[in-house]
């Protein structure tokens, strides 16, 4: 990458930082950057490219586990190192939702990881189906986390009441950690389920 690119995408990651995605366009980020909107289409060809060169470089930080472990701890770390990475850039969800898997590092990831669900015993016509609902776990849980986080007890505790009252018990400031670990060994429970006795734990 050359270093006029990566100073692009360096200023667009601290656009989304201090003001989110909706605030991240061309027109912004040529702005923060004193060029002009055109001279950027010269490293990027649109917002969508954009966003996959930010998607690209965070992934590029990926901390990818250890191979040595059993492919079911290998998804299990692989997804936790997924949610760290995408808690580093405010609105990353959108990031990567809004880009396509085609660069690298991206697909050196996807490939790694889609090889692990093929050794734990995930049927290949469904491969692409669990990874993807997994993925969406992720994305969607790191969305409603950077959500919540700005919330107090209070205005969470209104909320449930509003939507199930007397059923939900009042909340204390909200445990994201085991919330996400929680949903990461249903998921799991359900893969392993479907690929019955061809797991390898």
């Amino acid at each position: 990458m050359s270093e006029r690119k990566e100073k692009l995408i360096e200023a667009a990651i601290a656009i989304l930082n201090r003001a989110g995605a909706d605030n991240l366009s061309m027109r912004t980020l040529a702005r923060e950057l004193d060029r002009t909107a055109a001279s950027l289409y010269n490293h990027v060809r649109n917002k969508q490219d954009l966003l996959g060169e930010i998607a690209e470089q965070m992934c590029a930080g990926y901390a990818m586990p250890d191979k040595s472990l059993p492919p079911l701890d290998y998804l299990l770390e692989a997804n936790r190192a997924y949610r760290a990475m995408l808690l580093t850039v405010r609105d990353s969800s959108v990031v990567f939702e809004d880009s396509l898997p085609a660069t690298p590092c991206r697909v050196a990831i996807i490939r790694m990881i889609s090889e692990a669900y093929i050794t734990l015993g995930v049927p290949k016509e469904t491969l692409m189906m669990v990874s993807n609902m997994v993925n969406n776990y992720v994305l969607s849980f790191v969305a409603d986390e950077r959500r919540f986080q700005s919330r107090t007890a209070d205005e969470i505790n209104a909320l449930t009441n509003q939507l199930l009252p007397d059923v939900l018990p009042a909340v204390s400031p909200m445990d994201f950690d085991a919330q996400f670990e929680f949903g990461l060994q249903i998921l799991f429970a359900g893969i392993k389920g479907l690929c019955g006795n061809k797991v390898v734990s």
